[in-house]
Parts: C-alpha cells; structure tokens; sequence
C-alpha cells in the first residue's frame, strides 16, 4: 500500500477514534514517504494520535521529528507544547506555545493555551510547587466521543485519560498513586486491564517535589497525614485541601461531563488508598466503591 493511501486510512480511524489503528497506518506510511513534505505532516498527525491516548512522551517525539523538518509547521508546534503540558513541563509549553501563536496569532485555541500556561507558570513561581492544582478547564485536549457510547471529559494538566476498550464508556474508573509516584504506571495499568465499558482516569496528587523523587508527586504533605479532611480545626492541612480539590473533580465530572456517581470507582495505592477512602468515606453519593492498597487489599463500599 502506498504512502498516500495509509495516510488516508490513519485519517479515517482518526476520525473513527481508532486512534491505535490511526498510528500503525502513519506509521506504514512514513516507512513508505520519501518527501519531507509528507514525512513532516504524517509525524504530526501522529503525535496528534498520541495525544488522545495520553502517550505524551511519544507524542512529543512525533511533534519534534515534524518540527526538525519545518520548524514554523504551527500544528506540530501546538502538540508539542500540549504534550509539554501534560508532561507538567509548562513552561516550556509555554514558550512552544508562543511560537505556534506567531504562525497564527488570532486562533482560539493557541490563544486559551497561553492564558492557561501563563496562570499555571504564575503560581509556580509565586511558590505554589507544592500547592493544591486548581480546576481549569483544558479545552483543547479531549477525550474521544461519538454520539451513543462516549463520553467527552476535559483534561487538566497531568491527567492520563484511556476511552473504554470496547467503545461503551459506563463506568469511570479513578486511579490515584502512592506517595512520591506519578500517574503514568497507573494509567500503563488501566490499559493492560482493559476493562470492559470502563474509562480510566489516572490523576496526579496536587502536591509536587516530594523530596528524593524525579517527578515524584503526593496527596498531602507527611505531617498531615494523620489528621482527618473533616475535623473541626482542620481547614489549613493539606489533607482538607485534596480532599476538597478532589470532590470538585468528582462534582465537575459528574456535572458537565456527565459522569454518574454510581459508575464512578476509585482505586488507591498507598497514600493515593487513604486519599480514595477519605473520599468513599465522606463523599456521600450512593454505591460508591472504593478500592484501598496499603499495605494488604482491602475493599470499602459506601
């Protein structure tokens, strides 16, 4: 088959969001392309395959091969620096994002970008490292839909998001990391399980630079550990504030997003298991489930 041809077949699975099947027939068609004017757009559309997948790294590598070949291509300049946000790494983001601004300064979604990336790169440098990550919408990163069986979430920074296996998005699975880990070996995790009609969600703690870690991030700071998100003079902790952050995410994915809460799960390790049974705990919404790993498997249903 030639390069055109599985060109043309990756748009359409894109267009299907067979997003798999989209990167094998781009991949096909590199391996076919010999002008660096197709080579440049096909690495593009390739990063921009990853992206729905939340295979950030992978689509930040796309997005440089197709900017080492045209580096003012301004879609490829757009993914590089969404993967550069999702990677955390926004400040550079942001300076991508302003190069794609310069190729066209009046679309919409460069300019959200950069309203977004400026706030976030404000509060790390007013010493929000280790805050709470507040709610803001991301509208230029969604997740598949189609009309019956998929559901549409906006993505915050940091959030890995994988569509049901079999196309049916009933129930949303919620996986929270242990201290000091990061959201990808989770979301590596949801994937291998492929649950049937079960979306996953892996979210990152809203605490950052834990000590002795790359990436590592938390849910709360360890001398908050044993006080409770719903004691009387508890306001300040860290853990009153995840557990708040954290039911504004529930609220907003219930809300818009359409999410029930009879469908949504929570599955925790370590830290991430206190924080999910906190939330079973307290979050008063009929059949939730939570599931807690530390440092045996125990099951809360609420």
């Amino acid at each position: 088959m030639s390069s055109d041809a599985c060109r043309q077949e990756g748009n359409a699975a894109f267009a299907r969001t067979d997003y798999a099947s989209a990167i094998t027939q781009y991949t096909l068609a590199l391996a076919e392309a010999d002008k660096a004017s197709d080579r440049q757009k096909l690495f593009s559309n390739r990063s921009a395959a990853h992206l729905q997948l939340s295979a950030y790294t992978d689509a930040l590598e796309d997005a440089e091969a197709a900017l080492q070949i045209d580096p003012r291509l301004t879609k490829a300049l757009f993914r590089k620096a969404l993967a550069l946000e999702a990677l955390l790494q926004t400040q550079q983001a942001l300076q991508v994002m302003l190069l794609a601004q310069h190729q066209e300064p009046k679309d919409k979604q460069i300019q959200e970008a950069i309203y977004r990336l400026r706030q976030a790169n404000a509060g790390k440098t007013s010493g929000a490292a280790t805050s709470l990550q507040q709610p803001v919408p991301l509208m230029t990163t969604e997740a598949p839909e189609d009309v019956h069986h998929r559901k549409r979430i906006k993505l915050q920074p940091g959030w890995l998001y994988h569509a049901s296996p079999d196309g049916v998005d009933e129930n949303l699975l919620i996986l929270l990391h242990g201290y000091g880990d990061t959201p990808e070996p989770y979301a590596k995790l949801a994937r291998q399980m492929a649950l049937p009609q079960t979306a996953c969600l892996a979210l990152p703690g809203p605490i950052g630079r834990v000590p002795g870690t790359p990436n590592g991030r938390a849910w709360y700071s360890e001398e908050d550990e044993d006080k409770s998100p719903t004691g009387g003079n508890s306001s300040s902790n860290s853990v009153t504030s995840t557990f708040q952050w954290l039911q504004q995410v529930l609220a907003g994915l219930q809300g818009s997003n359409g999410w029930q809460a009879s469908h949504t799960h929570l599955f925790g390790f370590s830290q991430g298991g206190s924080a999910a049974l906190h939330l079973a705990l307290h979050w008063v919404r009929p059949s939730w489930a939570a599931v807690l790993l530390w440092p045996q498997p125990c099951y809360h249903s609420s």
